[in-house]
């Protein structure tokens, strides 16, 4: 492209990293319980966290009538309603993080009463600044969602750091008596995975489309802040960077970062006094940082996807407790078998499957005729189908845009 073509900010070009690429394995069936919301305490501090009871239904992403769910009923859920979460978990189950050994865990309580299996062991909770150590003693993550620090401004504590890990192993402190519980997860880490989830899938198939498309970073921002294509409810992850320009506050358009980064003003006052062309230079570095940040994005759906697959490493440092004293003197401890997982799947698994299917397909990502949705496949069509050519992302936007054309 020559220079006299060239437009400002243009993300044109830039291609994003597949780590990983398509998963080469099938996302297992998962069990969706009835959920309800609960309150507990940690620290004389209150929080709320989800329970599990009754049987459980099983979910495969054959059951699922979107093809892409990623882009339709997560979409809807706020993150930060726990009416809506609540919802959208007695549907599809609950999305644990992949950010711990989050399934691993729930997996094992669930099945603490099965004769035969390891006791569950909680982790304890009273010391917050052990429990940190416990929850999560090695990088599960390169990328981690509380960073870098304009984002954790918009973070709650319970949010930060190993905190909602910690809080969903009070909660299966506070529930391990009751025979009657069968999971328990904090509604931090719901809304945690969830809000993940959805930013991941959302920039990196518009920024794949943009790109393909001769599209600019503000053209993606404006995408990713309608409420139709995307959730606004809930933090920016991967929406902040590290940098002289656009670092600071959430990546946006250039008015709007100048409403919320005073830096950002000072710097671009002492640039014009210089004559500089400040807006061409910041819509150049958004369209850097968004194709940075759709890189880190990618990388989180990819290594997620690897962390809820894993299961035996997790247990190697986990030894059963043995009663005995003099077993415990003498290192003799009763290993009792710990639960095979290798055929449970969970939601974030399903979900992460399915968007990588569909990112990893050669076939571009286009925009429907009707509504503006970018898709990939039909809605209704089944997953397993190949990816047909069509203008509208789902039934109900060919019916409304036939009706209003022959209304004209």
């Amino acid at each position: 492209m020559s220079e006299t073509s060239f437009t400002p900010g243009s993300i044109a070009g830039l291609r994003l990293d597949v780590p990983g690429g398509r998963p080469k394995e099938d996302a297992r069936a998962w069990e969706v319980y009835k959920a309800e919301l609960r309150e507990g305490d940690l620290g004389g501090k209150r929080f709320v966290y989800l329970v599990e009871t009754g049987e459980p239904s099983v979910l495969t992403l054959d059951d699922l009538k979107e093809a892409e769910l990623f882009n339709g009923s997560l979409q809807t859920v706020d993150a930060t309603d726990p009416a809506s979460v609540l919802g959208f978990v007695n549907k599809f189950g609950i999305p644990v993080s992949p950010m711990y050994q989050g399934k691993m865990r729930l997996e094992w309580f669930r099945r603490r009463s099965v004769p035969g299996m390891r006791p569950y062991s909680p982790i304890p909770t009273a010391n917050t600044g052990q429990a940190e150590r416990l929850v999560n003693p090695i990088p599960f993550h390169s990328v981690k969602l509380d960073s870098p620090e304009s984002l954790r401004d918009e973070l709650g504590e319970e949010l930060k750091g190993n905190i909602p890990y910690i809080l969903s192993e009070r909660a299966r402190e506070l529930e391990n008596g009751d025979e009657a519980t069968v999971g328990a997860v904090s509604l931090a880490e719901v809304s945690q995975t969830i809000r993940a989830l959805q930013m991941a899938t959302a920039l990196t198939m518009a920024f794949s489309y943009f790109s393909g498309n001769h599209g600019t970073g503000e053209d993606l921002v404006g995408y990713l802040q309608t409420p139709r294509y995307v959730a606004q409810g809930g933090p920016g992850y991967f929406l902040h960077v590290d940098g002289s320009v656009v670092g600071g506050s959430r990546l946006d358009t250039f008015e709007r970062c100048l409403e919320a980064n005073e830096q950002l003003q000072r710097e671009v006052d002492a640039a014009r006094e210089r004559g500089l062309n400040v807006e061409v230079g910041f819509s150049n570095a958004l369209a850097i940082a968004l194709w940075k940040s759709s890189n880190r994005a990618l990388r989180w759906l990819s290594e997620s996807d690897i962390c809820y697959r894993t299961t035996d490493f997790l247990w190697a440092s986990e030894p059963a407790r043995d009663t005995n004293p003099f077993a415990a003197f003498l290192g003799k401890r009763g290993q009792k078998p710990l639960p095979d997982f290798s055929e449970c799947g969970s939601l974030g698994e399903a979900v992460i499957h399915q968007y990588l299917t569909v990112f990893t397909d050669e076939r571009p990502f286009r925009r429907c005729e009707n509504c503006g949705r970018i898709f990939k496949k039909y809605r209704e069509e089944g997953f397993r189908k190949n990816i047909r050519e069509t203008r509208f992302c789902r039934r109900s936007c060919n019916v409304s845009f036939n009706q209003k054309n022959k209304d004209n």
